[in-house]
């Protein structure tokens, strides 16, 4: 019933649609620094590759330094090494 294209369009959107799940934000960016929010600590793994994806531009690696929990999440705070 169904073909392998239909199957991978499937797997496609599950993934995305877990990726869209998975919160994660922005508050601060400075060199060598970048600070998230995610919704929970389940959700630092996804903030963790937000950071190295931003130390990757100065082909440095990111470095977890610290977590907050607040009222609606976790505040991580990374540095570039």
């Amino acid at each position: 019933m169904f073909g392998t294209t239909s199957k991978r369009l499937a797997v496609v959107i599950l993934v995305l649609a877990a990726a869209a799940c998975s919160k994660t934000s922005t508050v601060s960016e400075e060199p060598g620094r970048i600070v998230l929010t995610a919704d929970s600590k389940d959700d630092l793994t996804q903030a963790t590759k937000q950071a190295e994806e931003y130390c990757a531009k100065t082909k440095m690696t990111a470095e977890l330094d610290k977590t907050e929990e607040v009222n609606d999440g976790v505040v991580a705070y990374f540095t570039c090494h």
